[in-house]
């Protein structure tokens, strides 16, 4: 299991956006500038896990690591039914739009009602299917699923916005904060896709190790006998230490300087950033169904359907090129094999047509200069370097 590629998704769905978000509310809140309702709104789109049918389908046409994809949208959606309401409590607390107080929504009572509309669905779901295999391929083969889901979810949109235009609320809103919504979520998401970009594919200690056989291969004429020593002890194979004086690199270091693979970088990308509408609108639905709430409910659903146009917009144009990006293959330390000296390089070296002592031990070095760690194989010190 990928347990770092989870990690690094759920983390930043639930920790990272969120807490980027509650500072830029809290930020334009001050002022009093700015609608409210529409900056808890976006706080509300913070908390909402990963979406499932987009990213799949990205990752897949991007050649990604759909399994990947899909594994990360599906716990996303069953952790959001625990994690999303409790985050947005903790960002809209002593706010007038928070669900506690004058809506009257306790954490437990949010918990049953999202349980009873999101997650037994899809546990009864998964159960039936368990049991039933046939009679569910029957009806995929009778109806279509991916359009009587979206047609279901854009009924409940209507609605929310029927509800919310009935009551007049988008009355004291003004074109200007809808877009400034729109600009400061779309940062958001690129700044969360860059983020996930650089950990995934850089790392420290690959940086070090590259270094390293720099350093290594600038050292070794200076230490031609040393490294021959070194080379023909059998037992100095199987240390962790470069064959350089103070140049030393643990054993576990090789495996971690690896970054993650291509494919696998490309579901990251479309899982981290990203949020669910088909989770942000039956939540928001349940925090404001009753009082003040149910008219606020289509304003506070305005950016969370921004920024799923924005995630849908942006996704399609990162396709073509992660595609492209993921068919160059993969850059890896193997790329850095050297190239070892044939005799008439050794002989132009020595300036003359007869291969000396020296240029025999540098052929000799040359052909062996390769330590290997556990899986892994390092190049450390080349004669094609000089």
């Amino acid at each position: 299991m990928n347990y770092k590629a989870h990690l690094l998704v759920q983390m930043t769905s639930f920790v990272l956006i969120p807490v980027v978000v509650k500072a830029i509310t809290v930020a334009l809140g001050t002022g009093g500038k700015m609608n409210r309702a529409l900056l808890a709104g976006m706080a509300i789109t913070s908390a909402t896990p990963t979406t499932i049918s987009s990213n799949v389908v990205m990752t897949a046409n991007a050649l990604g690591n759909e399994s990947l994809a899909l594994f990360n949208a599906a716990m996303g959606s069953l952790l959001g039914v625990f994690i999303s309401p409790l985050i947005v409590l903790v960002l809209l607390q002593g706010t007038p739009e928070s669900p506690e107080g004058k809506h009257g929504m306790s954490y437990s009572k949010i918990l049953r009602d999202l349980g009873t509309t999101i997650l037994f669905p899809i546990l009864f779901g998964q159960i039936y299917l368990y049991y039933f295999p046939r009679s569910v391929q029957w009806m995929k083969s009778r109806a279509h699923f991916p359009t009587l889901n979206s047609a279901c979810l854009l009924i409940l949109v209507w609605k929310v916005f029927c509800d919310a235009f009935h009551n007049h609320v988008f009355d004291k809103v003004r074109p200007l904060e809808i877009v400034v919504i729109g600009i400061l979520e779309g940062a958001v998401f690129w700044a969360a896709t860059f983020f996930l970009g650089i950990v995934a594919r850089v790392r420290p200690r690959k940086v070090m190790i590259l270094k390293i056989m720099q350093r290594a291969r600038f050292l070794n004429h200076e230490r031609e006998p040393s490294l021959l020593e070194h080379q023909s002890n059998a037992s100095a194979v199987d240390t962790s230490v470069y064959p350089c004086t103070d140049l030393h690199l643990p054993r576990t270091g090789v495996p971690w300087c690896e970054s993650m693979s291509k494919p696998d970088t490309v579901a990251i990308l479309f899982c981290g950033a990203t949020k669910s509408v088909a989770m942000g609108i039956p939540m928001i639905k349940i925090l404001y169904t009753s009082g003040p709430g149910s008219s606020l409910a289509g304003l506070l659903a305005t950016p969370l359907l921004i920024y799923h146009v924005e995630q849908l917009f942006f996704g399609a144009g990162m396709v073509s090129w992660l595609k492209k990006w993921v068919s160059r293959g993969e850059e890896t330390l193997a790329s850095f094999d050297p190239v070892p000296h044939t005799h008439g390089e050794d002989s132009l070296l020595n300036g003359n047509g007869h291969d000396s002592d020296h240029g025999r031990n540098r052929n000799k070095w040359s052909s062996t200069d390769r330590i290997n760690y556990g899986a892994t194989s390092v190049p450390v010190a080349s004669s094609a370097a000089q």
